[in-house]
């Protein structure tokens, strides 16, 4: 019973050490429907491209991504988001051929069909961590979308324009290209398969505690 009570402090004491905290990307000042409100007839890809520099230096985990709706609603139909590490530069995704810009290294993170209000005004994604290493390139949010009617009305917190290099997008919703992108908050933390220093640390101190109440046990039934 001892054992299996510091296994469990153990693992509760890793989770908060590699627990993923928010990252805001972008000012919003704006508002834009794309890719999830609009009104243009059969859209299938949505590109947003976030500068390397929003993530620091080191390889982090996001778990996930959300978006915040300023009025309207949510579209129906479904949308598959991946996410890979590319060279493209903000401001210069490929606006006609989207495979161009998708990394190596991409990864599904979810699939399915979104529709109507928010309760509370932001559309969230939570997946296994992806994991992203800034120094290798850009991050690259790839949107596959099918089944959208013509006329659907929702518009998220943007920056329209001018989004001062931090993101850009690519699609086939309409116009407005570089300069333009949805604010993004992300949960960052420890990069998947390699935890933080203070991770080891209470990592063997948590097995320490964890061999000497084996060493007890066993003292015990040996007398």
């Amino acid at each position: 019973m001892k054992i299996n009570l510091l296994m469990a402090a153990l693992l509760a004491t890793i989770s908060t050490v590699a627990s993923a905290t928010p990252l805001v990307v972008g000012v919003g000042s704006s508002a834009n429907a794309f890719p999830f409100g609009g009104s243009f007839a059969n859209p299938t890809t949505y590109q947003q491209v976030y500068s390397h520099t929003s993530f620091g230096t080191a390889a982090v985990g996001i778990s996930a991504l959300s978006f915040t709706l300023r009025s309207g609603t949510v579209t129906d139909g479904t949308f598959t988001l991946d996410l890979s590490t590319t060279a493209k530069a903000v401001d210069a995704l490929d606006t006609s051929i989207f495979a161009n810009n998708v990394g190596p290294d991409q990864k599904q993170v979810f699939t399915g069909a979104l529709a109507g209000e928010l309760s509370d005004h932001t559309l969230t994604f939570t997946f296994a961590p992806f994991r992203y290493d800034p120094t290798a390139g850009n991050l690259l949010l790839n949107i596959a979308t099918s089944g959208i009617p013509n006329n659907f009305v929702g518009f998220f917190r943007a920056d329209d324009g001018d989004a001062g290099g931090v993101y850009s997008r690519a699609h086939d919703f309409g116009s407005g290209f570089e300069g333009y992108g949805l604010q993004t908050t992300f949960e960052v933390g420890a990069a998947p398969g390699v935890p933080e220093p203070a991770a080891w640390a209470m990592m063997a101190a948590g097995f320490a505690l964890v061999g000497v109440a084996v060493r007890r046990r066993s003292t015990v039934v040996a007398a």
